[in-house]
């Protein structure tokens, strides 16, 4: 018998008996309430960590998308609190970078973190009317992305100065995330 159907006997058992005891009536919808979520949600098996150097590889490449896309815009953008968020990208993903080599130095592993060729996709050959636009939506999603990846690392690294760095640049990736979608509603 499933737990619905127990939990429905006993409301129907609680009416019959003349109890109405508000509590057990209210326990009893509430096991019954449970029983139907149980039937329709599926828990997934949580994701897998990342390994260290799997997690050293993406910081490192995101960082150089950050700095490769941020001197672009410098360039390109029209719009002046896009450039000034583009030099903000080139400062800060410059300063994470020292910071992944020093985590990796100090966590006694032998990782590498490469120097990634940045991927800008279609942004170089973006019409200059959109540009700005454009720019701030790539941001937008990867910043995203970054602070998934390093939150998640940072929860459950296995590598103590690579969790520390996690944590840290979650924090300005997190500020850069609402400065870009600030930006984004700006532009549309």
């Amino acid at each position: 018998m499933t737990l619905r159907y127990l939990s429905i006997s006993a409301l129907a058992l609680a009416a019959c008996s003349g109890e109405t005891n508000a509590r057990a009536r209210a326990m009893a919808e509430a096991e019954a309430a449970k029983a139907e979520v149980r039937d329709v949600v599926t828990v997934a098996p949580p994701a897998p960590i990342p390994s260290a150097q799997d997690f050293v590889a993406r910081a490192a490449a995101s960082d150089a998308f950050e700095v490769a896309s941020g001197r672009l815009a410098q360039a390109s953008a029209r719009n002046s609190d896009v450039r000034a968020f583009a030099a903000m990208l080139v400062a800060d993903h410059t300063t994470s970078s020292q910071k992944l080599a020093k985590a990796v130095a100090e966590s006694g592993h032998a990782l590498a973190a490469p120097a990634p060729a940045a991927d800008l996709g279609q942004l170089p050959s973006a019409p200059q009317e959109q540009f700005d636009r454009r720019f701030m939506e790539a941001q937008v999603r990867a910043h995203e992305e970054a602070l998934a990846r390093l939150q998640a690392y940072a929860e459950d690294g296995d590598v103590p100065s690579l969790k520390a760095f996690a944590a840290e640049a979650a924090g300005v990736v997190r500020q850069h995330l609402q400065h870009a979608r600030g930006l984004l509603e700006q532009l549309r």
